[in-house]
């Protein structure tokens, strides 16, 4: 997945829809790299977040779990990701729509336990 910085100007001035599939960028300045974060439920509780290099390259994922409690999920590896979640129709899909229908069908606790092995870090906020 790569995006320009035209796409990712672009994103940033995304109207607020919140729907699932519905993303906005913003430039993270303490993590330094554009983030693009997509609302993958309808409930507003599970995000993907891809984060982006300024050159356009996909640099990390992460799973964004919205409670009182926060907790992120950070992933690299959406190959066998993709190969967990298959479904017929998704190759014509980009990875976040992958993800949004598997959690409009099973939920973001289901998708959580698929990608958990895939998980690098946890970060969990009060």
């Amino acid at each position: 997945m790569t995006y320009s910085i035209d796409d990712l100007k672009a994103l940033a001035n995304n109207d607020d829809k919140h729907r699932p599939g519905w993303c906005k960028a913003s430039y993270d300045q303490f993590m330094n790299t554009w983030r693009v974060r997509y609302q993958l439920d309808q409930n507003r509780i599970w995000f993907l977040s891809v984060f982006v290099n300024d050159d356009g390259e996909f640099d990390k994922y992460c799973l964004d779990q919205e409670l009182a409690e926060d907790s992120h999920y950070e992933f690299k590896d959406e190959i066998e990701i993709r190969k967990a979640l298959y479904s017929k129709g998704d190759e014509e899909l980009d990875f976040p729509d992958v993800l949004v229908r598997y959690v409009s069908q099973y939920g973001g606790v289901a998708l959580l336990n698929v990608i958990r092995q895939y998980v690098l870090h946890e970060f969990h906020y009060d």
